[in-house]
């Protein structure tokens, strides 16, 4: 008489299902990457976070959306009255970037080109 082994007593689907339940839920926390804050005058971005590309060129995209629109800097961030804005659209590199949310007197932006991802505060 012989012996089943281990491997015929799992159903197939099951082990596959307890494989998925072992990944993370999200790749974007697995690869998300703290990065450097940019120094500088004026609305600087911090809290960089990078996805699906490097610091150095997130830290530059963050730089450049974050200086003044107009043909001088061109940037996209403004003032009216008293808050802190983006330009609608703000393209910048091949990143569409939004506001994301106001978080007192700074903003929460987020950048998107295709599945790479750059998030910052300014």
């Amino acid at each position: 008489m012989s012996v089943p082994s281990p491997r015929s007593l799992v159903p197939p689907g099951l082990a596959l299902a307890a494989v998925l339940l072992a990944l993370p839920a999200g790749t974007h926390a697995a690869s998300a990457r703290t990065c450097e804050d940019v120094l500088g005058e004026g609305a600087t971005p911090f809290q960089i976070t990078a996805s699906g590309t490097s610091c150095s060129a997130a830290r530059k995209l963050a730089s450049r959306v974050s200086k003044v629109r107009g043909a001088r800097f061109r940037g996209c961030s403004y003032v009216s009255g008293r808050e802190l804005k983006l330009t609608s659209p703000c393209v910048r590199s091949g990143y569409r970037c939004r506001t994301t949310a106001r978080v007192g007197d700074t903003i929460r932006v987020r950048c998107v080109r295709g599945g790479r991802t750059v998030r910052f505060r300014m």
